[in-house]
């Protein structure tokens, strides 16, 4: 099996209607419009790990260093919970 197929346009092997072959390359909105009414933009709302898993919008609007201090504090209360429970359990 080819892992490529070469075609041209309006060819019977290029497929449906959404993608032809104009100028050597494939023009694809159809199915990118399909898929932006299918699948929602949700970079907005998803952490992003290049911005210290905080999504844009927390980091635009300034909440940034609020929630980052919220974690550091929960963290710091678990990592306490756990030494006195390893000490309990191994004293």
């Amino acid at each position: 099996m080819k892992d490529h197929l070469k075609t041209t346009a309006k060819s019977p092997r290029s497929g449906v209607a959404e993608c032809s072959a104009i100028g050597g390359r494939i023009k694809s909105e159809w199915v990118a419009g399909c898929c932006r009414n299918q699948w929602p933009d949700t970079s907005g709302l998803r952490n992003h790990e290049s911005l210290g898993n905080l999504t844009p919008a927390d980091v635009y609007f300034g909440r940034d260093e609020k929630i980052l201090k919220q974690r550091e504090e929960i963290k710091r209360k678990t990592m306490l919970k756990r030494r006195l429970r390893h000490q309990k359990e191994n004293a």
